[in-house]
């Protein structure tokens, strides 16, 4: 049986503030900063290093969100300047330094350890075929500092959660560009996005040619506004992309859940700060996370 899928969601948004604080923070920053790498490029090697030194074309095609040019910029001398196994200890060692700066250094980390084990356990027990940034993540062997575990675990989860979310994009024939066109025309209230186009490179020219291309397939009416054709497909999209999702959550009980889930709603909060009201972001994460839907 298992749990309703919506159980998929409401996880990925307790921890996605957690776990993205992991892929730009000012520790990692200051590390790779006198190595010549900077701005988005830092962001590429911190969520790619754990596929090793792959060539751009790899890169490009896990990271089906962001504009292939703007990855091949960002990677094509990347691992000149840093080893992939390099990247991943600065990682690691940037994340715990983030999370002592945030949380602070008496937070009793013990707390974390019983709901970082069994999310370990079930990232260890998937089978990532297809899944390629979550099998780079299910390779790495995780560190011993609580913060860096929590977070390489959670981090696992959330990019098999993406690479479930890229191969139904795929599947229903929606390029990086016509993706976001559809996403933003779908939730218009929770995407910034002007930060989401400089984010993910997407120019003048190529978000007029999603458009098109959404409106010629009926998905998209004159408006730039969503059809019921167009509704229809990105709420099935992000039905596939929950179920998908749920190898990883029918793996714990419903105790574990509601552990897991109310720690990261707690330590996402944390790492919000003041802007936990903020209602737009470049993926439209829910805030507050949903409520589980666990008996």
């Amino acid at each position: 049986m298992g749990f309703d899928s919506s159980v998929a969601r409401a996880m990925w948004a307790a921890s996605e503030p957690f776990g993205g604080a992991g892929l730009l923070n000012a520790e990692v920053r200051a590390v790779v900063k006198p190595l010549g790498i900077g701005g988005m490029q830092s962001f590429f090697a911190v969520r790619s290093a754990p596929m090793g030194a792959a060539a751009p074309p790899v890169v490009i095609a896990a990271f089906h969100g962001f504009a292939p040019e703007l990855v091949f910029k960002a990677v094509v001398e990347l691992w000149e300047l840093v080893t992939p196994k390099a990247m991943i200890s600065i990682s690691h060692d940037g994340f715990a330094g983030f999370a002592r700066r945030t949380f602070g250094e008496d937070y009793p980390v013990e707390q974390l350890t019983a709901s970082t084990e069994v999310l370990a356990r079930a990232i260890a027990n998937l089978d990532v075929a297809g899944h390629p940034l979550a099998a780079g993540n299910q390779a790495v062997d995780l560190p011993d500092d609580p913060w860096a575990r929590l977070w390489r675990c959670a981090t696992a989860a959330r990019e098999f959660r993406g690479d479930s979310h890229v191969a139904a994009l795929v599947a229903h024939d929606l390029n990086s560009a016509e993706s976001q066109a559809l996403s933003t025309a779908w939730k218009p209230d929770g995407y910034d996005l002007t930060m989401l186009r400089r984010t993910r490179g997407i120019s003048d020219e190529a978000w007029a040619a999603a458009i098109d291309a959404l409106t010629s397939r009926g998905l998209l009416n004159g408006s730039h506004e969503l059809t019921s054709a167009g509704a229809d497909l990105r709420a099935q999209i992000e039905l596939q992309t929950d179920e998908a999702s749920m190898r990883i959550w029918n793996q714990f009980s419903t105790d574990e859940l509601v552990e897991l889930h109310t720690l990261m709603t707690s330590l996402s909060a944390t790492v919000m700060g003041d802007n936990t009201g903020q209602s737009r972001s470049a993926v439209s994460v829910p805030w507050p996370p949903p409520a589980l839907a666990v008996a």
